[in-house]
């Protein structure tokens, strides 16, 4: 009995296995996703295939944007494909059965800030999803909404910025932290041009020539830059880039007013001439009354004069000989009439110093050549515990070339040479 009960279950099992239907033969879902309208493949991408509601299977594109899911049941699914930068994908009504089906999918390029196109990572125009750094922008629409002195007020909020403020318009910037009274760690710039004074490298905002209506962005990159940028990025590099004359034309004029008898007025001017000449030119004047200290300093043998005063503009032509190659001169001077300026040695009254700047670079494709001198000068500045005047008739001139290639579409490379004296 024991063995014709055996015998009649496997002829029941075998009968039973050979004739289940095709719904218990796996399939597939391969394919390639690729980017709108660049036809590039979309790398890293997370494919998802769902039935009923539910998830069947996972897989991510490889860098030629092939996906393969197995092991899937017969029947209809959903296609999902998501990807930082694009905007997802869905893909419905696709067949598996016994084999592989195949679906490839096209993903259209998502409007964000993830599209902005950022120089500071690589000192090249990249899209910020691309750059091999994390980069922090202040866009053209927020610098606009933002009531401003100088450019600090912009960076104050940005992840590992810290700020000191000396007053109205005094402050120090840094990113890794404070090493003295002046702090220059961090890599100031303007369109590629050093923004420091030249015999102490240090940052002072209100002596950047560059008014507030003629940023087009700010781009803060944080950690060392020495490989890019030389041995003065150990701090990071704040980059402001200003706008240029063929995407920005037309007249500003800006007034603005506040506590303290604070009154700003600028002025900002573009146009073109044709269609390879472009010139822009743009002023800004400030004044106001800065703060009294809580407590006078009893060891200076002045008093401090509280008005501030400032003035600044430039002036840019620029040439694009060919649609992909420019040629731009810049020339800019800022020049703090009235202000009061912490040193090492005590507070320092400035009067009349002049910051001026001679700029000329180019770009064709991947090669980017500059020069430019800067200059400054101190002016009638004293200290006001000595009365001694504070000298400063220094000069930078520096001298810039890059160029990068790709290899393949992962690889980047870029080298260069500066010269700085």
């Amino acid at each position: 009995m024991s063995a014709q009960w055996l015998l009649r279950l496997f002829i029941i099992v075998s009968i039973t296995l050979s004739s289940l239907p095709a719904s218990a033969q796996s399939g597939s879902i391969s394919g390639r996703v690729t980017g709108v309208p660049s036809g590039q493949p979309v790398a890293g991408a997370r494919v998802e295939a769902a039935a009923s509601g539910r998830t069947a299977g996972t897989a991510t594109t490889d860098e030629n944007g092939q996906f393969r899911i197995v092991n899937l049941a017969a029947g209809s699914y959903t296609l999902t494909v998501a990807r930082i930068g694009y905007q997802m994908q869905r893909v419905e009504g696709i067949i598996v059965g016994q084999g592989t089906a195949t679906a490839d999918v096209t993903m259209p390029l998502l409007p964000s800030i993830l599209e902005q196109v950022v120089t500071t990572a690589s000192r090249a125009p990249e899209k910020v999803l691309d750059a091999p750094a994390s980069v922090s922008v202040v866009n053209e629409k927020e610098i606009n909404e933002r009531p401003s002195i100088t450019v600090t007020d912009h960076i104050a909020t940005l992840p590992g910025i810290d700020v000191a403020r000396g007053g109205l318009m005094q402050a120090n910037v840094v990113a890794r932290g404070f090493n003295n009274i002046f702090s220059g760690a961090l890599l100031t710039l303007t369109d590629n041009r050093f923004a420091y004074v030249p015999s102490l490298r240090v940052n002072i905002p209100y002596l950047i020539p560059t008014n507030n209506e003629d940023i087009e962005r700010i781009e803060v990159v944080l950690g060392p830059g020495a490989a890019l940028y030389g041995p003065n990025a150990a701090g990071g590099v704040l980059h402001i880039i200003t706008k240029s004359p063929f995407t920005s034309q037309g007249t500003t004029v800006t007034i603005d007013g506040g506590e303290r008898d604070v009154f700003r007025g600028a002025i900002r001017t573009a146009g073109t001439v044709g269609e390879k000449f472009g010139y822009k030119l743009s002023y800004d004047s400030f004044r106001g009354n800065d703060w009294r200290p809580a407590e006078p300093d009893t060891l200076e043998l002045v008093a401090r004069d509280l008005r501030l005063r400032r003035q600044g503009g430039e002036a840019r032509l620029d040439f694009r000989p060919t649609r992909g190659s420019e040629i731009i001169a810049t020339y800019g001077r800022a020049v703090a009439g009235n202000a009061v300026e912490p040193t090492g040695l005590g507070p320092g009254q400035v009067r009349d110093w002049t910051f001026s700047s001679y700029q000329l670079r180019a770009r064709t494709g991947r090669l980017f050549a500059a020069a430019f001198l800067n200059t400054s000068d101190a002016g009638n500045t004293f200290l006001l515990r000595t009365l001694q005047p504070i000298v400063d008739k220094s000069t930078q001139r520096v001298g810039q070339l890059q160029h990068g290639f790709d290899l393949g579409l992962r690889q980047r490379f870029i080298y260069g040479i500066d010269y700085q004296h």
